[in-house]
């Protein structure tokens, strides 16, 4: 994925989920012949250091907004 930086990656379904640590989620055909993207989605503005989880067609993350604390976000897969 071109400037994407840092990244938790996730492969499922001959896909692969990947989320940089702000928040950027792209969803990409896991081929090693061509970058073919499926999906791209942005999360609220927070920090994305934990390990994301998939669950189905969830994905669930921790933003980490600072001081107070941090949240949980489920984001309904495509």
């Amino acid at each position: 994925i071109p400037d994407f930086g840092t990244a938790h990656l996730i492969g499922f379904d001959e896909q692969v989920l990947s989320m940089d640590l702000d928040g950027r989620v792209v969803l990409f055909k896991a081929s090693g012949e061509s970058y073919q993207q499926v999906a791209e989605t942005g999360l609220p503005n927070s920090t994305y250091r934990s390990l994301p989880a998939l669950s189905g067609r969830y994905l669930v993350v921790r933003g980490s907004d600072g001081a107070n604390g941090g949240r949980l976000i489920r984001v309904d897969l495509p």
